[in-house]
C-alpha cells in the first residue's frame, strides 16, 4: 500500500538477477515518486551509471552471476561519481560473515529475502531521507564557510584601512600573529613578517611607569581582557627606534570560527594629528 511520498525525486538502481525481485523493487521504487534504473547484473548497473546515471540509492542481490554485490559495491565506491551512493544488499544469506563483507565494502543495510513489500518500502524512505539530510548539512556547512569567508574578509578590510594600530595575538603563548599599515608604522617595523617575529613585550620598555616589568603586567592585561571579554588601559609603548611613547591600549577576545584570539588597538597619545593626545 502506497503511504505517500515524504522526499523528493532521487534516482534508485536496482540490481537483481531474479526477474521477480527487480520487477517488485523497480515498481515499488517507481511508486514512491522515484526514477528506478534497473539491471539484471553488476556489469549492466556500472554500464547505466557510465551513461551519466547517478544513484543516491542501490538496492543490490548479493549472489549474482559475474559479478557480486559485494564486488559492485565495491566498484561504487570507487568510482567518485558513486562513492557517496548509499548500498542496500538483498539476499537470502545474510549471516554474520556475509554482513561484515557487505559493510567492509561499503554497504549500508542488508533486506533479507523473502521480504515485505512495505517493510523494503520503510527502508527504502528512510535511506533516501538520510541522503537528503546528509545534503542539507552539506550545503549549510557551504553556506557557513562562504559565510566565514566573507566576514574574515571584511574583518580583513576593515582590519588594513583602519586609522588606528591594530594587531593580533593568539594563543598559547599570546604572540603577535598579524599586524595592520598603522601598527607597522607606529612601531617602525619594516614588513608584517618582521612584526610578528616580535613578542608584545618587545615593543615596551622593560618597566612600566608603575614599576612593573612590561612582561609581567602584560600577561595580567591578556588574561583580564579574556575574563572579561575586553579590557581598556594606559600602556608605555616603544618603536624599533628606542623611543618609548605614552599609548592607550583595548585588548578584545575575538573568535572566528573555533579560533579564538585577541585584537589590541593602539592609538599613539602623543600624535599630534589626533585630538584625543594628552
Amino acid at each position: 500500500m502506497d503511504r505517500g511520498n515524504p522526499c523528493g525525486q532521487h534516482t534508485v538502481l536496482v540490481v537483481d538477477d531474479d526477474e521477480l525481485v527487480l520487477a517488485t523493487l523497480t515498481d515499488l521504487v517507481q511508486r514512491e515518486g522515484h526514477l528506478a534504473m534497473a539491471a539484471p547484473g553488476g556489469k549492466q548497473a556500472l554500464e547505466l551509471v557510465g551513461q551519466g546515471g547517478v544513484p543516491c540509492l542501490a538496492l543490490v542481490d548479493l549472489l549474482m552471476p559475474g559479478m557480486s554485490g559485494i564486488e559492485l559495491c565495491r566498484a561504487l565506491r570507487s568510482d567518485a561519481r558513486t562513492q557517496d551512493t548509499t548500498v542496500i544488499i538483498v539476499s537470502a544469506k545474510i549471516g554474520p560473515a556475509d554482513v561484515a563483507a557487505g559493510e567492509a565494502a561499503g554497504a549500508s543495510d542488508y533486506i533479507k529475502k523473502p521480504f515485505d513489500v512495505d517493510e523494503a518500502r520503510l527502508r527504502v524512505r528512510v535511506h533516501l531521507r538520510l541522503h537528503e539530510l546528509a545534503l542539507e548539512q552539506r550545503r549549510i556547512r557551504r553556506v557557513n564557510e562562504e559565510a566565514l569567508r566573507r566576514s574574515e574578509e571584511r574583518y580583513r578590510q576593515l582590519f588594513q584601512s583602519s586609522r588606528d594600530a591594530i594587531m593580533t595575538l593568539a594563543p598559547p603563548d599570546w604572540r603577535f600573529t598579524a599586524g595592520n599599515r598603522a601598527a607597522l608604522e607606529m612601531f617602525g617595523a619594516r614588513d608584517e613578517a618582521a612584526f610578528v617575529a616580535l613578542a608584545p613585550w618587545a615593543l615596551s620598555p622593560a618597566e612600566q611607569p608603575d614599576g612593573r616589568g612590561s612582561p609581567e603586567k602584560a600577561r595580567e592585561m591578556i588574561e583580564l581582557a579574556l575574563r572579561e571579554g575586553s579590557h581598556f588601559f594606559d600602556w608605555t609603548h616603544r618603536r624599533s627606534s628606542g623611543e618609548c611613547f605614552a599609548a592607550r591600549v583595548l585588548l578584545t577576545r575575538m573568535a572566528i570560527g573555533e579560533e579564538v584570539f585577541l585584537q589590541a588597538t593602539v592609538r599613539d597619545l602623543t600624535d599630534p594629528k589626533r585630538p584625543d593626545r594628552r
